[in-house]
């Protein structure tokens, strides 16, 4: 999906890509609505397929990957851990 259609398509997904970043009471509270109301409708409608995955895949365990309020967000540290396997010593 080319998310560059229009202006409000690309907020649509920049939005859902920025969930992961939110306090769990405004996921559930503001975003989801917001994002299953109106922006939705002013997106393209192929917004409608990536809504509908996120419902099914995330939504349903959001305390599982918000990392609102984590010290570490990223998998940076374990990445870096797993190339010290891999390089010649």
């Amino acid at each position: 999906m080319n998310y560059n259609i229009d202006d409000d398509t690309t907020d649509y997904v920049k939005m859902c890509m920025g969930l992961a970043i939110l306090p769990i009471q405004t996921i559930r509270n503001d975003a989801i609505p917001q994002l299953s109301g109106e922006l939705l409708q002013k997106a393209h409608p192929s917004c409608q397929e990536l809504l509908a995955y996120m419902e099914s895949t995330w939504f349903s365990r959001i305390p599982d990957w918000s990392v609102y309020g984590w010290t570490t967000r990223t998998n940076n540290s374990v990445e870096g851990m797993n190339l010290n396997f891999f390089l010649p010593h």
